[in-house]
């Protein structure tokens, strides 16, 4: 074990990878792993990689300081609505007919393998009174399909307008996972309103896309996986503590440390922070308690699939050591892909795919 584990032991849950292409899958955090020096092609995905690679936001803009927001509150528990509480909807055109629907609009991205195998519709909707954009993609067959879908809730980087979700990465997810895939904007993104608070009150923003599609029969709310990338990260494990509706993650380039975070980083980030959390981890801890994970694991109780490397210059690794560590000391289900080189969000495609499917199957 790298000597950076800070005194921690080699676990069978870590695998710290110095394989020059990075590829290795691990069945579990308790089962062996395996050198994918041959594995299977993954070119269907060199689109979607690109996608992703530009989705999870190399660096942070600051904007200009306003008005400091004030404290944000938790979202309480979540569960699966009534059916009772919103109409039922045949289609993801029918989404319109719901209260906070404001705008659904299917749209092609002009690339033929998407198109034609994915449905792909932009919506805008209401959440807290503020405006907010996303995106919803399904396979191309899911109103003919005897089987709902699973769901894929995808939480990007970044912050406002910076590390947007590209329009192309809902359909290729849906695609490549062949699930029916979520994506909020968050607030304050392109044509959304509100404040951006880096996993504030914008966290309901994804938790009310996965209310909206409650009623969906083509969907299958008893499979919902969740992935988070950077900033992401936040937002997902504050969405694990509070939603008993997922059912797995998976974290890159994880931030399970807000403060450990603002110190590692720059100025311009830690501006941005001060901005968006409302101070800074010595101004407003209560803040940054609330967006670090590593504060509140034991809330953590489904399972994780976790990247990191040494060289992601945007998000310390030895905070992710000392998560990891303290969730298997906690007895949770997670298994950590630990390499040298990749930076920030690296990942590996084929293996989040076997993670999705083995969540997402019954048996």
């Amino acid at each position: 074990m790298d000597p950076s584990f800070n005194g921690v032991g080699p676990s069978p849950n870590i695998l710290n990878l110095q394989h020059p292409r990075g590829l290795v899958f691990a069945e579990s955090a308790t089962k062996s792993c395996y050198d994918f020096d041959m594995c299977r092609p993954i070119a269907r995905l060199v689109t979607l990689l690109s996608i992703l690679l530009a989705a999870c936001a190399p660096g942070l803009a600051a904007p200009t300081p306003q008005n400091t927001p004030s404290a944000t509150q938790l979202p309480t528990k979540t569960t699966a609505p009534s059916p009772t509480t919103q109409p039922r909807v045949q289609s993801i055109p029918d989404l319109l007919n719901l209260e906070d629907v404001l705008t659904i609009e299917e749209y092609k991205t002009g690339i033929d393998g998407l198109d034609a195998g994915a449905l792909a519709y932009a919506i805008t909707y209401l959440s807290d009174g503020y405006t907010v954009e996303g995106y919803i993609s399904a396979p191309i067959d899911y109103l003919e399909k005897e089987e709902a879908y699973p769901v894929l809730v995808y939480n990007r980087g970044g912050n406002a307008d910076f590390g947007a979700v590209n329009s192309n990465m809902p359909p290729n997810l849906a695609i490549s996972f062949q699930a029916i895939v979520l994506a909020s904007q968050y607030r304050e993104t392109r044509g959304g309103n509100g404040k951006d608070e880096f996993g504030g009150a914008d966290v309901r923003d994804i938790i009310k896309l996965i209310d909206l599609v409650g009623s969906c029969p083509f969907i299958d709310h008893d499979h919902v996986v969740m992935w988070g990338e950077s900033r992401g990260s936040i937002m997902t494990f504050e969405i694990l503590r509070v939603d008993d509706r997922i059912d797995a993650a998976i974290v890159d380039g994880s931030v399970p440390d807000l403060v450990a975070v603002y110190n590692f980083r720059n100025q311009d980030m830690q501006s941005m922070l001060d901005y968006r959390v409302g101070g800074s981890p010595e101004e407003v801890p209560e803040e940054y308690t609330k967006r670090s994970a590593i504060q509140w694991a034991d809330e953590i109780n489904v399972p994780l699939l976790v990247f990191h490397t040494e060289d992601d210059l945007r998000a310390p690794i030895e905070p992710v050591d000392e998560f990891v560590a303290l969730l298997q000391s906690l007895g949770k289900e997670v298994t950590y892909v630990r390499q040298a080189k990749g930076g920030h969000c690296w990942n590996d495609l084929d293996m989040i795919m076997d993670f999705f499917a083995e969540h997402t199957r019954d048996g």
